[in-house]
């Protein structure tokens, strides 16, 4: 997957992700004396209600200890307030970290790309509420792999806050993946009104192809593909597509451009790790092997 990859969440709700609802506060008498707010995950997260999936442990950091490394640390030493936890209940494993004109880029093991979609975006919130509470951070950024990585963000503090109207018409911010000249893929966020959780998958894919590619990236799927029918079980994700799918049949680039788009875009949410792509009347195609269920890769 494109090494740049843009994975940013909106600021209604993050790819599914989650409302802020409060931090966990401490007991008077342990109370830190430089308290800072360090972000998990609810071990019981609810979507859709002002009870959210993050929540801050305070932990004891004098100012002088106040870097993002400190903090990065700090983070990676995991909660000791029962009920939070690492996204996914998984510690990420860090590589690195490196921090340019505001922006801290960190970087991770291959193993945060294992992770379901919606746990890499709480591991984002995490960091990103935790970090950009130093004075000298601004944004944040999650580099997964060796080279070339995948690149997630830059966020900022922003793009995870609730606001009140999500309850009542939830929006959630799904990544749409297109491909450069080059081949790679860009990811792009969108925001997708959706009240059945269960329907974010087809109006994602459907979203794909009426979508107009930013500056810098193709249109990889006809535009007048339609989506015929959809299910995920036990993680694949299987789809069907109108004959006008075909239309990216005419060489190998364009055919691997749409399949590889389709796949990246379904493969960011939550639950979704492969994709089974069928094409009305059994139609394959030449210059791609769909036979198959097709995982994404950060090779893409």
């Amino acid at each position: 997957m494109r090494k740049m990859c843009n994975f940013r969440a909106a600021a209604a709700l993050a790819a599914l992700l989650m409302l802020l609802s409060g931090c966990v506060q401490p007991d008077e008498a342990t109370a830190p004396e430089h308290p800072f707010s360090v972000w998990y995950c609810s071990a019981e997260p609810i979507y859709g209600t002002q009870t959210g999936a993050l929540c801050a442990e305070q932990i004891e950091l004098p100012e002088q200890e106040r870097t993002p490394e400190r903090v990065i640390r700090a983070f990676l030493d995991g909660p000791k307030t029962d009920g939070l936890t690492f996204p996914s209940g998984q510690r990420p494993v860090l590589r690195g970290v490196e921090t340019t004109d505001g922006n801290v880029r960190i970087a991770f093991s291959s193993d945060l790309m294992e992770m379901p979609g919606l746990a890499r975006m709480s591991v984002a919130a995490c960091l990103t509420m935790t970090l950009t509470q130093l004075p000298e951070v601004t944004s944040v950024e999650l580099a997964v792999g060796s080279s070339p990585s995948v690149r997630y963000g830059p966020f900022t503090a922003r793009d995870f806050v609730l606001y009140d109207v999500a309850a009542q018409n939830p929006e959630y911010t799904v990544t749409l993946y297109f491909p450069n000249y080059e081949g790679k893929l860009v990811g792009v966020r969108q925001a997708i009104l959706c009240t059945d959780l269960t329907q974010l998958p087809v109006l994602t894919a459907r979203a794909l192809i009426a979508a107009l590619p930013l500056e810098g990236s193709l249109r990889a799927i006809p535009a007048k593909t339609q989506v015929l029918d959809f299910s995920v079980t036990d993680g694949l994700a299987s789809i069907v597509l109108s004959a006008d799918f075909t239309a990216c049949d005419n060489t190998a680039r364009s055919a691997q451009n749409a399949v590889r788009s389709l796949v990246a875009t379904l493969c960011a949410l939550d639950g979704i790790t492969s994709v089974k792509i069928a094409i009305v009347g059994d139609t394959d195609l030449s210059n791609y092997d769909i036979s198959e269920p097709i995982t994404a890769s950060p090779d893409w």
